[in-house]
C-alpha cells in the first residue's frame, strides 16, 4: 500500500508539473509578395536619366531595363521599410517603366514611394559635393525623381497603384564661360554655384577639361525663387566670379547659360555692390551699381576661414567719415594674440564680433560700419585688416597700382580707379602689441614703417573684406 501511495503521489506530481508546460507553435512566418507595376514620366518628360534637349523644353530620357529603385512602404508594424525594384521592361510607345519587387508584410492602404537614383537616396553621393559637371555622372547620381501612392492588400495578394507619376526634383543648369573673347570653361577645375540665402543651396563641381559643364540643382514640387546666386570658378590662371541679382529654377527643366561673361579678380580691379567685378568704379556705375571696394590682394594666404579664401579687398574710402578714432578707450588687454612685428597669418575678420562692435573698440566698429556702405554679395563683412592682411596687400599693390615698389603704390591707387586715397598718415590695424598698445602703419612720406603705440591715440580706418 505504501509503494502504491507513492506511486501516486509522483503521477500526480508530474501531471501537475505537465500543465505548466506551454507547447510552443511554429512562429507565423511574414507574408512576401513579389509585384509589379509601372512607373510613368511625369508629362512625357522626365524619366529616369536627364538628357540635355536645349532651351526651356525640359528634360527627356528612358528607363533602362536593369535599373535600380529604391522603394519604401509601410508594413503591418507601421514602420517604413526599403526594399529594390528593377525595371524589367520599357514600353517602347509610352516609355513607362515595369518593375518587379517584394514586399514583406506590407500594410493594406499602407504608402509606398518609389526613388532613384539609389545613389542619390541613399546618400552615398552628395549633389552638393560630388558632381563633375558631366550629363552621364548625373544621370547615375543625381537624377532625382519620385512617386508614390498606396497598396492594396488582401490574402489574394498586393495590388500596387499603376501609372505613377515620378516627379523631378532636380534641373539642370547648363554653362560654358568666357572672359572677355576667350572661351574658358575647359580651364575650370572647379565650379561653384552658390544661393547663399538659401540653406544647403551651394554646390560644388569639380569639372575636368569640359566644354560645357552641367550642374543638377535641387528644385522640387514647382522649383524656386531665389535671390542672389553666386557664381565663382577657378583656373590654373587665377579666380573668376559673377553675381545675379535673382533667378527662378524649375525642377525637370533645363536652363543653358552660354558664354557667360566672367570676370577675373585682379588687384586694382573693383567690386560692386551688386558683387560683381569691374575694372573701375565708373564701369561699376555704368552697369547700374556702386564700386565699394578695390582688390588689393589675390590668393589664399590671408588666414581667412570663410568660404571665399580667395583675396582681400579694401574700402573706396576710409571709415568713420575720413576721421581719425581710438583702436580702445582704453589702454587695457584686448585678448588678441600679441603681434611681435613680424606678423602671423592673424585674420582682422576674427575681431568682427559684438565684443568689438561697441564704443570700447572705435576703430573696430568704425570698420564694421564702414559708412553703412553696402556689401557685395558672396564676401564676408568688413573688418580691420591685421598688419599681416595689411603686409599682403602692400606687397601686392608694388608695381601694380604705381610704379614705386614701395608702400606709396597702394595709398595712391585708388584714385585712378574711382576712390579716395589713402591718406599720408598713420592707419590702424587689427594686431596688438601688448596690453597698452597696438600696431599702426604710417603711410606718411617718407616713412611706410610699422610702429606701435597707445590705444587711446587716434588713427585713421580703413576697412577690408575677404572674398
Amino acid at each position: 500500500m505504501a509503494a502504491l501511495a507513492l506511486t501516486a503521489a509522483t503521477w500526480s506530481a508530474c501531471s501537475s508539473e505537465d500543465e505548466l508546460t506551454t507547447i510552443e507553435q511554429p512562429a507565423e512566418q511574414p507574408r512576401t509578395f513579389t509585384v509589379t507595376t509601372t512607373l510613368s514620366p511625369r508629362n512625357g518628360g522626365m524619366r529616369s536619366t536627364m538628357t540635355d534637349v536645349g532651351g526651356a523644353t525640359g528634360i527627356t530620357a528612358e528607363w533602362e531595363v536593369g535599373d535600380q529603385i529604391m522603394v519604401g512602404y509601410e508594413n503591418t508594424s507601421n514602420e517604413f521599410v526599403d526594399a529594390t525594384a528593377t525595371v524589367t521592361a520599357v514600353d517602347p510607345s509610352t516609355k513607362a517603366a515595369t518593375i518587379t519587387l517584394t514586399l514583406i508584410d506590407p500594410k493594406n492602404t499602407g504608402d509606398i514611394q518609389f526613388y532613384y537614383p539609389r545613389s542619390y537616396w541613399l546618400w552615398t553621393k552628395d549633389a552638393n559635393t560630388d558632381q563633375v559637371g558631366t550629363l552621364a555622372d548625373i544621370n547615375q547620381n543625381f537624377a532625382a525623381i519620385t512617386g508614390y501612392g498606396k497598396m492594396t492588400v488582401s490574402d489574394s495578394g498586393v495590388t500596387l497603384p499603376t501609372g505613377i507619376t515620378m516627379e523631378p526634383l532636380m534641373c539642370i543648369w547648363k554653362f560654358s564661360f568666357k572672359d572677355g573673347e576667350n572661351n574658358i570653361t575647359s580651364a575650370i577645375t572647379k565650379l561653384v554655384i552658390d544661393f547663399p540665402k538659401m540653406v544647403d543651396m551651394r554646390y560644388e563641381v569639380t569639372p575636368s577639361s569640359q566644354s560645357t559643364i552641367y550642374v543638377a540643382i535641387f528644385a522640387p514640387f514647382g522649383g524656386f525663387s531665389a535671390e542672389p546666386v553666386n557664381i565663382y570658378a577657378q583656373t590654373a590662371s587665377g579666380f573668376y566670379r559673377k553675381s545675379a541679382a535673382s533667378v527662378t529654377l524649375v525642377g525637370g527643366k533645363t536652363y543653358t547659360s552660354k558664354d557667360l561673361a566672367l570676370k577675373k579678380a585682379e588687384v586694382g580691379k573693383v567690386f560692386g555692390a551688386d558683387g560683381n567685378i569691374y575694372d573701375n568704379a565708373t564701369a561699376a556705375k555704368a552697369a547700374g551699381t556702386t564700386g565699394v571696394a578695390m582688390i588689393t590682394y589675390v590668393g589664399s594666404e590671408n588666414g581667412e576661414s570663410a568660404p571665399y579664401n580667395h583675396g582681400l579687398a579694401l574700402a573706396m574710402s576710409d571709415a568713420n567719415s575720413g576721421n581719425t578714432c581710438q583702436w580702445k578707450t582704453s589702454n587695457t588687454d584686448a585678448g588678441h594674440t600679441k603681434q611681435s612685428g613680424s606678423f602671423t597669418t592673424e585674420s582682422g575678420l576674427q575681431y568682427n564680433d559684438a565684443t568689438h562692435n561697441s564704443d570700447t573698440y572705435p576703430a573696430f566698429k568704425a570698420a564694421i560700419a564702414n559708412n553703412s556702405t553696402a556689401l557685395p554679395t558672396g564676401c564676408s563683412a568688413w573688418f580691420l585688416p591685421s598688419g599681416y592682411q595689411w603686409n599682403q596687400m602692400i606687397n601686392a599693390c608694388k608695381n601694380v597700382l604705381g610704379a614705386n615698389n614701395n608702400y606709396t603704390d597702394l595709398r595712391d591707387g585708388f584714385s585712378t580707379r574711382g576712390g579716395s586715397n589713402l591718406q599720408s598718415g598713420l592707419y590702424w590695424s587689427s594686431s596688438e602689441y601688448s596690453d597698452k598698445g597696438a600696431w599702426f602703419f604710417n603711410f606718411s612720406a617718407g616713412q611706410g614703417h610699422w610702429y606701435s603705440h597707445n590705444k587711446y591715440n587716434e588713427d585713421y580706418v580703413r576697412s577690408a573684406l575677404a572674398f
